[in-house]
């Protein structure tokens, strides 16, 4: 089993997988900017599933409840800043299983063309192979553990954002 890992990660510097590497990079730097427009919100709204509870926030929320258009404009900008990266990060982790199989493709085909000389076969299907498993890898890990924690804070930022528009409107009334 460790032979297996061994040649896994090797391959992944060796091989067109790291095609997959360098795009599992651009796909943390997503996730990366998702969270500090995150932070941004944040840091203008108390958000309750975004933040600990902290009483001096609490407090200064409930206190300077009369929130300016001024705020009301920034957030709207960190808004769409937030939903931009999500959207991004969220495309780029559905790649990673398209990226995997566009590896097994590739080495099959290079495979098909040299069935017919005399040279073994076995190295290209174990590239298909590490393609494929490193899309699946890179899919999970960023899918499982950073869409799933990163989804809801995306959602309570849009939606405490909705309220705050709803709350101004009325108080204009």
């Amino acid at each position: 089993m460790l032979i297996f890992f061994e040649k896994l990660f090797i391959s992944l510097f060796t091989t067109t997988d790291v095609f997959i590497l360098l795009w599992a990079g651009a796909t943390g730097f997503m996730y990366y900017k998702t969270l500090i427009s995150l932070k941004k919100i944040s840091d203008e709204l108390y958000i309750p599933a975004l933040r600990r509870a902290n009483r001096r926030k609490v407090r200064q929320y409930t206190e300077n409840k009369a929130d300016t258009k001024e705020q009301e404009d920034r957030i709207h900008t960190q808004i769409g800043k937030l939903n931009e990266w999500y959207s991004l990060f969220s495309t780029f982790v559905s790649v990673f299983p398209l990226l995997g199989m566009l590896g097994t493709v590739k080495s099959l085909i290079e495979v098909a063309g040299k069935i017919s000389s005399e040279t073994p076969v076995m190295d290209e299907f174990f590239g298909a192979l590490t393609s494929t498993a490193w899309g699946i890898i890179f899919a999970m890990i960023f899918k499982a553990g950073f869409d799933s924690r990163v989804s809801p804070k995306v959602a309570a930022a849009n939606k405490e954002y909705d309220l705050l528009i709803e709350r101004n409107s009325l108080e204009k009334l």
